[in-house]
C-alpha cells in the first residue's frame, strides 16, 4: 500500500480551495486516538466563519471520496488558522515580517531546532530570524512547523 503524504492531499484539495476563493493555510494528516484525521486550516479575504468551514468541509469530503487517495477511514476537520497562525509558504512569512514567530526545524541549525525570534527578512528560499542574541538563517524546506506568536 502506498504511503499517503501530506503533499498528496494538498495537491488534491488546494485547487478546489483556490477556485472557491480560499487559501489552504495548513494541513495535518495524523493517526490520533480516534483514528486518522485530516485537519485543514483555511482562510480568505475578510476571514473565515463557520458557514465557510461547513461549505468547504462538504466539498472537500466529496472530492476526497471521488479521488480516493486515502485508503482508510478518516475524520475531516476544517477550521480557520486562529491567532497562532501556521506559516507554511514563503508568502505566509512575507506577510508577517517584523513579527515574532516560533519555528521548529526538521534538522538542527547550530545544534538547535526550536527558535522564538523576530522575523527580520524573507529571502528566496529561507528566512532570517533574530532572537535578541543572534541572527539565524533557516531554509524554508527545513521548517517542520512555524507559527506567528500573537501579542495580547
Amino acid at each position: 500500500m502506498k504511503r499517503i503524504e501530506v503533499e498528496d492531499i494538498i495537491g488534491v484539495l488546494e485547487p478546489l480551495l483556490t477556485s472557491e476563493g480560499y487559501e489552504l493555510v495548513d494541513l495535518e494528516y495524523k493517526n490520533e486516538q480516534m483514528g486518522w484525521t485530516v485537519r485543514v486550516y483555511i482562510d480568505k479575504e475578510g476571514g473565515v466563519g463557520i458557514d465557510d468551514c461547513t461549505k468547504v468541509s462538504r466539498e472537500m469530503s466529496n472530492l476526497l471520496d471521488v479521488e480516493d487517495i486515502i485508503p482508510h477511514k478518516f475524520h475531516l476537520e476544517v477550521s480557520s488558522p486562529g491567532l497562532n497562525r501556521p506559516l507554511r509558504k514563503r508568502e505566509h512569512f512575507l506577510a508577517v515580517v517584523g513579527e515574532r514567530i516560533k519555528v521548529k526545524s526538521k534538522l538542527p541549525i547550530e545544534g538547535a531546532r526550536n527558535f522564538k525570534a523576530d522575523l527580520l527578512e524573507v529571502l528566496e528560499t529561507s528566512i532570517v530570524v533574530d532572537d535578541g542574541i543572534k541572527r539565524t538563517e533557516i531554509d524554508i524546506d527545513n521548517i517542520d512547523k512555524a507559527n506567528l506568536i500573537y501579542k495580547f
